[in-house]
């Protein structure tokens, strides 16, 4: 912020007030926002809790825990495990439901399907990216 500071010739607290009206939340939550992000990416592609929380710079796994529960509802691990196929012995985030003809479930055999949110979690992040983009070319513009 300091830096920001020297660079503008504003005080902290004008820049916190034009950061909210370009991006619609504070410096520090965009930061965290950010953070987050990192932190799904790193879980979505397996690495563990602890490793996430490094990686995306947040002090320690509860860390991350306290953030991410506060941001999405639910722990790290909690939402690695409901983007992840289950093994074969848990089939606790699947829905039960048999392959259309009434068998067993075809080529997979389980009888069981993935529940689906139908992407609207990635369409969410997808046009919140965007209009980030958007509102970072609308300040350049200044």
């Amino acid at each position: 912020m300091a830096e920001f500071e020297r660079v503008s010739g504003l005080d902290r607290w004008t820049i916190a007030r034009q950061f909210r009206a370009a991006f619609g939340t504070s410096p520090t939550r965009f930061r965290t926002m950010r953070q987050l992000d990192v932190a799904r990416r790193a879980l979505r592609g397996g690495l563990p809790p602890a490793a996430a929380a490094l990686a995306a710079g947040f002090a320690d796994q509860s860390h991350l825990t306290r953030r991410f529960k506060g941001a999405y509802g639910l722990t790290p691990a909690r939402w690695q495990a409901a983007c992840t196929p289950p093994d074969a012995a848990d089939t606790s985030r699947w829905a039960t439901g048999g392959a259309p003809d009434g068998g067993s479930g075809g080529s997979g055999g389980s009888g069981f399907e993935r529940l689906d949110d139908g992407g609207h979690v990635e369409a969410a992040v997808a046009e919140g990216e965007r209009l980030g983009e958007q509102r970072v070319a609308g300040v350049e513009q200044r």
